[in-house]
């Protein structure tokens, strides 16, 4: 999806208006995805960062997407 410019910016568009319920998809992005994501939309940054601080999202999430949060 990210490699349709018009399609990535609806998928980015879509995640934040289903967050939270978003989530779960968003943290399975590579991590350079996710970045250039939370760059098109800052807002989601504080409220996922704050998801994937629980213990068992953690466990189940890349380092590499960890850091980008």
């Amino acid at each position: 999806v990210w490699r349709n410019p018009r399609l990535w910016e609806g998928f980015v568009k879509c995640a934040q208006q289903t967050a939270p319920d978003s989530y779960l998809v968003l943290l399975q992005l590579p991590s350079a995805k996710l970045q250039d994501a939370l760059q098109k939309a800052p807002s989601l940054r504080p409220s996922l960062a704050k998801f994937a601080a629980h213990p068992h999202v953690q466990a189940t999430t890349a380092r590499a997407t960890q850091v980008v949060l």
